[in-house]
């Protein structure tokens, strides 16, 4: 009877450690599993940002066919890259906060090896049934490029590399553009496929893009210029 009722204690104890450890253990994988997928999705988004700028760049180096390009074929060019890549919208994506956004800064090297930010345009989509392309005189919030004139091609851009007289144009296309919030908050991180992720920082720093994507390309003669 001794050795009954010592081997029933332990089986009890030991269901006890068993049911202790299997109730700590399960969440703990659950939230692994979790941040897995989150760590999957922001590959996804990231790769799809960099895709779609890719895509905008190469439509707009061909969509003038050797012609100054107009505005109406930026906007052309921004849904043909951006449209194939999101799900159930037309233009834009089904998202409220956010959607995709373009931006074309138009650069040019000085004679003194400086260099100068002369135009910037951006391309938008303003519903799910229009898409429109402005000029601006500055830059918007959280952007990695800088609106300067007359200075070290690196205080423009970090890897911004340019000659005397030559122009370049810098491509910034952000995935995810936050028009009434200074910071992700988690609801919204929640509607771009995350589950416990939130690709977001403190609201003090202003940040309003997120998985953006930045090319640097020298046009084809006569594409751009400053009066477009």
């Amino acid at each position: 009877m001794t050795i009954r009722g010592g081997v029933n204690r332990f089986l009890v104890k030991t269901r006890g450690a068993i049911l202790i450890e299997f109730a700590f253990c399960v969440p703990v994988l659950f939230s692994l599993i979790l941040y897995i997928h989150d760590l999957y999705q922001v590959s996804f988004i990231k790769s799809r940002t960099q895709f779609c700028n890719l895509c905008f760049v190469n439509m707009l180096q061909n969509i003038s066919q050797g012609q100054t390009i107009t505005l109406d074929q930026i906007k052309q060019a921004f849904c043909t890259a951006v449209l194939p890549y999101y799900r159930n919208f037309t233009i834009r994506t089904s998202y409220d906060n956010f959607f995709p956004h373009a931006w074309i800064y138009y650069v040019k090297g000085l004679d003194n090896g400086n260099a100068s930010v002369v135009k910037i345009w951006v391309t938008w989509c303003v519903n799910k049934t229009r898409v429109d392309v402005q000029k601006l005189n500055q830059v918007h919030n959280g952007s990695s490029i800088n609106f300067k004139q007359n200075v070290s091609p690196k205080e423009i851009y970090k890897n911004l590399t340019i000659k005397p007289g030559e122009i370049k144009i810098i491509c910034e296309y952000t995935n995810h553009y936050l028009t009434n919030n200074t910071s992700m908050n988690y609801n919204t991180a929640k509607e771009m496929g995350f589950f416990l992720y939130c690709p977001s920082t403190p609201a003090s720093l202003n940040k309003q893009n997120y998985f953006d994507s930045v090319i640097i390309f020298s046009p084809k003669p006569g594409i751009f210029n400053e009066n477009i």
